[in-house]
């Protein structure tokens, strides 16, 4: 006897889903003159594959079918055939009049959020934006002549001209008062 199930029986509302029909002979003689044309439920839209032939299906084999329908509402829906035959090896012709392939179709998932729009392009953010810009290679340049000095300032030592002391601290000023800005041109930025 032939059996006909589905690989994967669930699917989405809405989207387009490829239903695996599999034919499985599990009898030990081939089946022959395999005939099946499914009827689907009026809530699903036919996309391809309604009509199954296959002149062989050899012992203990499985044929796959691809069909692509597209369900409309979520629910439990049946796949039934109104022509489904074979021929056993002795070649008698049987009929299946009772196939139910069911079906269920969940709801389509949720649409993703949306992305915010980018804000409107507006002089003034853009010169926020130039300025946060000018401030960090500002304070990127007072950093390295920083460390250089502060190198300066541990190979001489106590023999290090003071000027180097008060340069350093001159420029940790700066610094600390550069990155002040920053975050206010952040906050106005809304960063």
């Amino acid at each position: 006897m032939l059996e006909i199930s589905l690989e994967r029986a669930v699917c989405a509302a809405g989207g387009v889903t490829e239903l695996v029909v599999l034919l499985r002979n599990p009898t030990a003689a081939p089946l022959t003159n395999i005939r099946l044309r499914l009827a689907l439920p009026a809530t699903f839209l036919l996309l391809g594959g309604e009509s199954i032939a296959l002149e062989r299906l050899p012992a203990g084999e499985t044929a796959r079918h691809s069909m692509k329908i597209k369900p409309q509402q979520p629910g439990e829906w049946a796949i039934t055939s109104p022509n489904c035959s074979f021929r056993d090896a002795l070649g008698a012709t049987h009929r299946i009049e009772s196939l139910r392939l069911v079906v269920h179709v969940v709801p389509a998932p949720a649409p993703a959020p949306r992305p915010a729009a980018p804000a409107p392009f507006s002089p003034a953010r853009a010169a926020l934006h130039q300025q946060l810009g000018n401030n960090e290679r500002l304070i990127s340049t007072h950093r390295r002549r920083l460390q250089k000095r502060r190198e300066q300032l541990a190979r001489f030592g106590i023999m290090a001209d003071p000027s180097i002391s008060m340069e350093i601290e001159e420029i940790e000023r700066q610094i600390a008062r550069i990155e002040s800005e920053n975050k206010r041109l952040r906050a106005q930025l809304g960063e």
